[in-house]
C-alpha cells in the first residue's frame, strides 16, 4: 500500500484572486483592532465604576453633614431652652436659684441663664433637681440626689469642632465633642425690652454686656457654618470652601 501522504496544494494565485483561497489566521492589523475595541471598552467600564464610586462618597459624605448639622442644633436647642431652669418655682426665686457670683470663668447676676463672650462662645445656665430629667449637653440628668447648677459652655475649637464642658456646683467636666466639620458658630442675644416675653431686638454678647441687659435675654440665635466636604471633589456641587449657613432661634422656656 503506498503510505505517501498526500499534501493539500498551495493556493494557486489565480485561486486567490478569485477569492475562494480560505485564510488560516488573523493578521496585525485585525489583531490591534480589537485590541484597541477592548481597551475602549474597559475604559468605559472604569469610568463608569469610576462615577459611580465617587458619587456615593459624596452622598454620604453629605449625609453625614445633615446628621452632624441636625444633632449640632439638637442639642444647642434642648440645652438652650432649659437655661434660666431650676425646680420648685414655688418655694424658690430666680435669684436664689441662681445666685450672682462667678463660675465657668464668668461673672454672673442673680438669676441670669446664659452669657457670652467675645468669639461667639456660649454659656447656659440652669438649676437641675433630682430626677427631672434635664438633660445636659452630653446627654446627662442630674443623679446626685440633690439640685445641681449646671454651666454647658459651647464653642468651636481649632479642629473645627463644636465642643461642650459641663460645669457642675462650679467643678469643670470633660471637654467633649460634639460634631466635627464646624467652622465658626455666631450668636446673637435676644432681649425683651418692653417686658412682654418676646425679644425685640438682637445684639452680640459684646452690647448685651455693655448695655447690661443678660437678665432681658429671653432667646439666642445660633448660626453654624458647616465646612464642605465635598471641597476639592469632582462631583457635582463640588468646589465651594463652605455650604449655607444653619441658622435657628431659640427661645428659653423659663423667661417666655
Amino acid at each position: 500500500m503506498d503510505q505517501t501522504l498526500t499534501r493539500t496544494p498551495p493556493c494557486r494565485a489565480a485561486l486567490r484572486r478569485a477569492g475562494r483561497c480560505t485564510q488560516a489566521g488573523m493578521g496585525m492589523i485585525e489583531l490591534l483592532v480589537v485590541m484597541l475595541i477592548s481597551l475602549l471598552m474597559l475604559m468605559g467600564l472604569f469610568s463608569i465604576v469610576y462615577g459611580s464610586r465617587t458619587n456615593y462618597l459624596a452622598q454620604s459624605q453629605m449625609g453625614q453633614l445633615q446628621d452632624n448639622e441636625r444633632l449640632a442644633m439638637n442639642v444647642l436647642t434642648n440645652v438652650v431652652q432649659a437655661g434660666g431652669y431650676f425646680p420648685n418655682p414655688t418655694t424658690t426665686t430666680p435669684s436664689g436659684a441662681l445666685p450672682a457670683g462667678t463660675a465657668a470663668g464668668v461673672a454672673w447676676t442673680g438669676g441670669q441663664a446664659l452669657a457670652g463672650v467675645v468669639g461667639d462662645q456660649l454659656y447656659v445656665r440652669y438649676a437641675a433637681g433630682v430626677a427631672d430629667g434635664v438633660m445636659d449637653c452630653n446627654g446627662q440628668t442630674n443623679t446626685s440626689g440633690a439640685t445641681m447648677t449646671n454651666i454647658n459652655y459651647f464653642y468651636v475649637n481649632a479642629n473645627q469642632q463644636l465642643v461642650c464642658q459641663v460645669y457642675s456646683n462650679g467643678v469643670a467636666g470633660a471637654i467633649q465633642p460634639l460634631v466635627s466639620g464646624v467652622t465658626a458658630m455666631a450668636v446673637l442675644y435676644g432681649l425683651d425690652t418692653n417686658a412682654d416675653s418676646s425679644a425685640d431686638r438682637y445684639m452680640t454678647a459684646a452690647q448685651v454686656t455693655a448695655a447690661t441687659a443678660w437678665p432681658s435675654v429671653v432667646s439666642v440665635k445660633v448660626t453654624l457654618t458647616f465646612a464642605n466636604p465635598l471641597t476639592g471633589a469632582t462631583a457635582p456641587g463640588a468646589g465651594t470652601a463652605q455650604l449655607p449657613t444653619l441658622t435657628r432661634t431659640i427661645d428659653l422656656l423659663n423667661k417666655s
